[in-house]
């Protein structure tokens, strides 16, 4: 069964999507437009999404994609 699309961290122009499977970058226009949730103005920047990480001592590794914040 294939999992629900969502947005991780947003910048000025796109947001990283995640099935937590693959992962891709989508322009906000796209984003908005096919509603992925959460909302884009409720999404974490990137670089507070990098700091939750490492805040809980996260490390990217070979499951990377699988995301323990998502």
């Amino acid at each position: 069964m294939a999992k629900t699309a969502r947005g991780l961290y947003r910048t000025p122009w796109w947001a990283y999507v995640t099935d937590g499977t693959i992962g891709m970058d989508v322009p906000e226009s796209r984003y908005r437009q096919n509603g992925y949730q959460p909302d884009y103005d409720d999404l974490p920047t990137r670089e507070a999404y990098e700091a939750a990480k490492a805040e809980q001592g996260y490390q990217d590794g070979p499951n990377a994609e699988h995301d323990p914040l998502m």
